[in-house]
């Protein structure tokens, strides 16, 4: 049984990977209203960092 595992933990990992990206890809893009109050304020702070 442990050999089973170990044998197939490296596909299975290989598999999990892109899963995983999907997932992350989806959450961000729900987030876009978010994503503008971030810009401004990341360009509030560069201008201030300028300054």
């Amino acid at each position: 049984m442990i050999q089973f595992i170990t044998s197939i933990a490296p596909y299975a990992f290989i598999l999990v990977c892109p899963l995983m990206m999907l997932f992350m890809m989806r959450g961000m893009h729900g987030k876009h209203s978010e994503s503008s109050s971030n810009h401004e304020a990341m360009n509030f702070i560069k201008l201030r960092l300028k300054s």
